[in-house]
């Protein structure tokens, strides 16, 4: 993983659309 950056930002929407 050496882009986890894109993970990270995915993740954050997810959990801010939550």
């Amino acid at each position: 993983m050496s882009q986890p950056l894109l993970l990270q930002v995915v993740f954050n929407w997810a959990r801010n659309c939550h």
